[in-house]
């Protein structure tokens, strides 16, 4: 078992929308599992749709995302990247989270792909980064 860190980044759909309650509940629960995993990242959602971000020791993060590709509540679970890091990106998060908003994707147009129902995450692994762009440009926005 390697304890190299690394990030992961992935998408999902939702089954069915999730209210505030559910996201809440979700939101608890992975805060707590992570900070004992030593796990940090951020999730975003909207309309149905996820990205996160995940890093932490491999073999840790191998057995997260396993739990999270089989979990009921969502579909179409599918990595974006995975790479490995020298730093975190989200080193003081147990797990931040942002409601992204129509006027969220208003305001950056080219983050929209990433929330419409027929993304295509093998077209955005021919560019530089974009989905670590798209959180780190969230990161830094006032969330919870």
């Amino acid at each position: 078992m390697g304890n190299d860190l690394k990030q992961l980044i992935y998408c999902s759909d939702a089954r069915k929308a999730m209210d505030p309650m559910a996201l809440r509940s979700i939101l608890d629960l992975a805060r707590t599992r992570n900070a004992e995993l030593g796990i940090t990242g951020m999730l975003l959602y909207s309309n149905a749709h996820f990205i996160q971000v995940l890093e932490g020791e491999s073999d840790v993060l191998d057995a997260l995302y396993s739990k999270i590709a089989n979990d009921p509540r969502h579909d179409h679970v599918r990595t974006v990247m995975s790479l490995s890091l020298k730093a975190r990106d989200f080193p003081n998060w147990s797990m931040a989270y942002r409601a992204v908003s129509e006027a969220d994707l208003q305001a950056h147009p080219q983050l929209n792909d990433f929330f419409s129902p027929g993304f295509d995450e093998h077209s955005f692994r021919e560019f530089a980064s974009p989905a670590r762009f798209l959180l780190l440009a969230f990161r830094d926005i006032e969330g919870e």
